[in-house]
């Protein structure tokens, strides 16, 4: 099992709950690499060459990456086959040691 951590950026998974935790700008979170993911899952995808953090969705043809964000300028990112999940989010260090 290979894990990484990535540090979180904006504020789009600000109510997304991982182990009790949010995950808020500047956390880092500790991910699992792979490269599937089911419904629901907390995952980093990217798109092009930028990462993201979002719930993933299945949709038929589609994905629908939701954000999990008290800011309603947080849309949903809906994708075909343009995009490559890289891990699954498994907790989140808070910035500041919390």
């Amino acid at each position: 099992m290979i894990i990484f951590f990535l540090r979180a950026v904006g504020d789009s998974m600000n109510i997304a709950t991982i182990d009790g935790k949010v995950i808020d700008d500047g956390d880092f979170i500790l991910v699992k690499k792979q490269s599937t993911a089911n419904k629901g899952n907390r995952v980093v995808a990217l798109i092009g060459d930028e990462a993201t953090i979002k719930r993933y969705e299945p949709n038929g043809n589609s994905v629908v990456l939701e954000p999990e964000s008290s800011n309603e300028a947080n849309k949903p990112i809906i994708l075909f086959d343009d995009f490559v999940i890289q891990g699954i989010v498994v907790n989140v260090i808070k910035k500041g040691g919390e």
